[in-house]
């Protein structure tokens, strides 16, 4: 039975409706290899959650409020400024009304980095006390200083040490073969995204903003709201299962190199 990626992936997150799982569960009884493409889609979905792992329980910063308003915000008109003060006294006296909050975690990742495009939350310029993240021409960027290093060494199967400031969630091989990791910055303006090992050094697939990091560690993102983007980048590039403790160890001796 041969089943999209795309309703593999609804089935597997519980957004299929009940005669479309029934259908699926069925199926999977009888077809080993889509019962291990299942399989695959569980572990997936299993590592991202332990990388972006967190709890989200209290009211979402003004910080982000502001950042996701700013850009919903039209173009400034030339105005008398008389009636600009009248408005602005009628409306404080109005409560004010904030988005709803149900998607503001999207909202926030929305806002993709792709390579080619300027870098808006602020990585180029670094960690406290180190050098730059991402540097290169437009269009192929690559990791480097803090971010290289942990691209390169760090083992997303050990526990990250006490104050690391970049973390590495899921290893695993891309459908042309090479190495491929997610990760996620977490100082500053930080962000998440992905890269792939290239012979020149860990090429930025794409980032998103991280507005778990813009909080410190009272505010972390929430299992469940891991960013789309990064999620979709995964599992548009990823060749069967993510790689387990053993394959990352060996693939890091080998420099990566496929």
């Amino acid at each position: 039975m041969r089943i999209k990626d795309e309703t593999l992936m609804a089935y597997v997150d519980g957004e299929l409706d009940e005669i479309e799982r029934a259908r699926i569960d069925k199926a999977a009884r009888t077809d080993a290899a889509l019962a291990r493409r299942i399989q695959a889609q569980r572990r997936l979905r299993e590592k991202l959650a332990g990388a972006f792992g967190g709890a989200l329980e209290e009211a979402p910063p003004d910080r982000l409020v502001e950042a996701i308003q700013s850009q919903q915000r039209p173009p400034a008109d030339v105005v008398d400024l008389g009636q600009a003060r009248a408005r602005r006294a009628a409306a404080a006296r109005k409560p004010r009304a904030l988005p709803a909050w149900a998607g503001w975690a999207s909202a926030a990742a929305a806002v993709v980095l792709v390579a080619g495009v300027a870098i808006r939350f602020a990585p180029q310029a670094g960690l406290a006390g180190g050098g730059p993240l991402v540097g290169g021409p437009a269009g192929s960027l690559t990791a480097q200083g803090p971010l290289a290093g942990a691209l390169e060494q760090q083992l997303a199967s050990a526990a990250p040490a006490s104050g690391q400031a970049v973390r590495i969630g899921v290893s695993f091989r891309s459908t042309d073969g090479r190495y491929c990791r997610t990760f996620q910055v977490q100082e500053g303006d930080g962000f998440a995204g992905l890269a792939c090992r290239e012979p020149s050094g860990w090429h930025i697939r794409m980032a998103v903003a991280n507005p778990a990091s813009a909080q410190g560690p009272a505010f972390r993102q929430a299992a469940t709201d891991i960013p789309a983007p990064v999620t979709s980048a995964v599992d548009n590039l990823i060749q069967g299962a993510p790689l387990d403790a053993g394959e990352e160890a060996a693939a890091r001796a080998r420099g990566w190199r496929h």
